[in-house]
This record gives structure tokens, C-alpha cells and sequence, in this order.
């Protein structure tokens, strides 16, 4: 006799109405999106988080020393990858954008890619 099966789409993939399987091939949750479990359609990944790889069911915090800006997306995509962190600024993990985090006042960095506050330099009075 042969089993039937039913419940919710398998996580990393999406089911749009009429699916027979829960990992239809041809449906893998595509770069830049998260499919959980139950998924009808991938998930565009959140400012400061993204997603390089496909079949995923949660996206990547953005880390440290970078920003994964949604308006500033891949070449012809809908997606966004990690980004290093403007000169005058520091990424802490999950920044939203480049100037999210400015160097405090008294402070610059004429370096990308800080991963904190106490990296930007103390101006010095001449």
C-alpha cells in the first residue's frame, strides 16, 4: 500500500498552492531570502541581515565591521550582501545601514570596516 504524507512545506523551501511534496525541486528558498517551515514564498532577509546561501531557513546577522543595506542591493537583484563600513563610522554586528554608528564627537577614522566606538581616533588640537 502506499503512504500518504501531508503537513507544512520543509524549512528552507517554499510550497505555493497545489504542492505534492514538501521539497519540490525548483523550489529552494533563493539567495537573499529565508523560508521556515510552512513557507508559500521566500522571505526577503530584514536590513542588517542577508543571506548567501540558498535552501536557508533563517537569514545571516550582518557582521561586525560591515552593514547589509536593503536599498543598496546586488547588481539586478532584490537582495543585499555585506558591505564594509564607511571611513568615519563603525558596524557594530546587524548595523542597517553605512552611517547608522558615526565616529562620536571628538572622534574620526580615515580606515573602513570598524567594528566599534573605541577604534575611531581622538582629534588632536595642533
Amino acid at each position: 500500500s502506499t503512504q500518504s504524507t501531508w503537513g507544512p512545506c520543509a524549512a528552507g523551501f517554499y510550497c505555493p498552492y497545489g504542492q505534492s511534496v514538501p521539497d519540490t525541486p525548483g523550489l529552494e528558498c533563493p539567495f537573499g531570502y529565508y523560508c521556515p517551515q510552512g513557507s508559500y514564498k521566500p522571505i526577503l532577509c530584514t536590513f542588517g541581515t542577508f543571506q548567501n546561501e540558498t535552501k536557508q531557513s533563517t537569514c545571516k546577522q550582518c557582521p561586525a565591521g560591515y552593514y547589509c543595506d536593503l536599498d543598496d542591493k546586488c547588481l539586478n537583484q532584490n537582495y543585499t550582501q555585506p558591505r564594509p563600513c564607511p571611513s568615519g563610522h563603525y558596524c557594530l554586528e546587524g548595523t542597517k545601514w553605512p552611517t547608522q554608528y558615526p565616529c562620536p564627537p571628538g572622534t574620526y577614522s580615515n580606515i573602513t570596516k570598524l567594528t566599534r566606538s573605541s577604534e575611531c581616533f581622538p582629534c588632536t588640537l595642533r
